[in-house]
């Protein structure tokens, strides 16, 4: 698939004067908080025809949830703010501004008729901002941010009107785990590269690669100011520190040199832990003192923040006996996810497939209870901690590793729980699921995606077959009879695909 180079002839009379025939900060109507809020605004596709369809592929529908994004106050707050620094940043960097000499001779004729003329370019405050977005892990920090940048630049944009004048509002690197300033070089590169190839012009290093860290920080140089970068990101910004408490020195030297050299301002995206580190830097710190600083914490029960949040997550229930939730419902919900966004909606997908998968089909307290114990654990270990009290800023109480999700809920949905064949259901003690402590003093359980007992899944074998061959089920039961792996049966059908083959299909 050959990515698309969107084409711009109109330009919009901007609200700020100093940005008039600027290309790179006219493209888009002035814009408003509000607007701006509505645009980042994400809905989920769903239609009451969909509940007419079978079991499994509703269950398969619940991950769309997953792109659920209500901004909340806070988020449309920052959303603003980083607009904002992201027009000043091209504020000072007009790429259609008057040539030096035409300047320097309109400035002494000027002097010479007795009226010397004041620069229309701020010349002694050309310094970027850079921005900071740091709080809890789920709640919306990255999405927020990608948000705003992806909904304003889609893809690369060409002013076609101004000849190879291209614009890429945005990169996303995520920072490298020890990090080194090469490393860091390197993950730009690549990022700005992919978008180099889309001009179809004569580029600097497309060809011969750098090899060298002052050959990299080059490379990024040359090809983020032809490509009138706007913005870039850094996700999981503590890793700038390496563990030690100071970033790199040529990691900094790498981001003070971009910042300062070419006017492109620099959100760094993190944990609480990476704050007082960045602050700590003065050469990055100094710079932080922008308005574009953002502080998310999770919802607290009974907030405007939080009814709002689950009012918007119950509207999109693949079940055919759907239900608003209750005081109670909501309780639990927030119980077991501390009012976390994404653990609010990793717990209503899977709450929604085992709904499905009993033949209930609602949601209720008791529900939330049962599958709570067994999954949260996992997609969101911190929880059972903030219930104790710990604070959300404390050091480390986020460094544990998550699972992949999405992953996750296909393994459960192809969970063979097949509540109308009691044969299939009736669990004898060899295939009964795992028990043990947590330090909560709750058991987790240890999904049981087949039969393992030869004679146990001959038992079963005509229920599973009895079943559409589509169903992940089914998938699960003739991989697991056949020794196949899981996540190769759900390939070969179609459910998991490679990155690569998504962006070329």
């Amino acid at each position: 698939m050959v990515a698309e180079v969107i084409e711009v002839t109109e330009y919009y009379a901007p609200s700020d004067a100093q940005l008039r025939g600027n290309p790179l900060a006219t493209v888009h109507p002035p814009l408003s908080p509000e607007l701006l809020g509505t645009l980042i605004s994400s809905s989920v596709a769903f239609s009451d025809d969909e509940l007419l369809h079978p079991p499994h592929v509703r269950m398969h529908y619940t991950l769309r949830l997953m792109e659920y994004f209500y901004p909340q106050p806070h988020q449309c707050e920052f959303a603003w703010a980083l607009w904002i620094l992201l027009l000043n940043g091209y504020k000072h960097r007009n790429p259609l501004k008057k040539d030096t000499t035409t300047k320097f001779r309109s400035m002494c004729e000027s002097i010479l008729a007795g009226t010397p003329q004041v620069d229309d370019q701020a010349s002694f405050s050309s310094e970027a901002w850079c921005a900071t977005l740091v709080g809890t892990p789920g709640t919306g920090k990255s999405a927020t941010a990608r948000g705003v940048l992806r909904r304003l630049f889609p893809d690369l944009i060409h002013h076609s009107k101004y000849g190879p004048l291209f614009q890429l509002g945005h990169i996303v690197v995520q920072v490298p785990k020890n990090c080194t300033g090469k490393t860091l070089a390197q993950a730009v590169y690549y990022q700005l590269l992919a978008a180099a190839r889309q001009t179809g012009h004569p580029i600097p290093f497309l060809q011969s690669r750098p090899t060298t860290e002052p050959e990299y920080v080059h490379a990024v140089s040359l090809i983020a100011g032809r490509l009138n970068v706007g913005v870039m990101m850094f996700e999981e910004a503590q890793n700038l520190f390496s563990g030690t408490g100071r970033m790199d020195a040529q990691a900094m030297k790498f981001l003070t040199g971009i910042i300062n050299t070419l006017g492109i301002p620099a959100l760094f995206v993190g944990v609480w832990p990476c704050l007082a580190l960045l602050e700590r830097e003065l050469v990055i710190g100094r710079r932080l003192t922008s308005f574009a600083h953002g502080r998310f914490r999770r919802m607290q029960e009974g907030s405007a923040d939080w009814v709002e949040f689950m009012d918007g997550l119950e509207t999109v229930q693949f079940l055919t006996n759907r239900r608003r939730f209750d005081e109670a419902c909501r309780a639990r919900f927030y119980f077991h996810t501390q009012g976390i966004h994404d653990a609010c909606v990793k717990l209503d997908v899977i709450a929604q497939i085992r709904a499905i998968q009993s033949g209930k089909e609602r949601l209720s307290a008791e529900l939330i209870d049962e599958v709570a114990p067994e999954h949260m654990s996992l997609i969101a270990p911190e929880c059972e901690r903030l219930r104790q009290g710990v604070p959300e800023e404390s050091v480390g109480l986020f460094d544990g590793a998550r699972v992949d999700f999405q992953k996750y809920a296909l393994q459960l949905m192809a969970k063979p729980t097949l509540p109308t064949n009691k044969r299939a259901t009736d669990r004898s003690s060899e295939d009964a699921p795992s028990t043990r402590p947590t330090p909560g003093g709750e058991s987790k359980v240890k999904p049981l995606i087949s039969p393992k007992s030869a004679k146990r899944r001959a038992a079963v074998e005509p229920a599973f077959l009895a079943l559409d061959s589509s169903d992940l089920r089914r998938i699960a039961f003739e991989a697991s009879r056949d020794k196949v792996p899981h996540e190769r049966a759900l390939r070969v059908e179609g459910y998991v695909c490679n990155l690569a083959d998504e962006l070329v299909a």
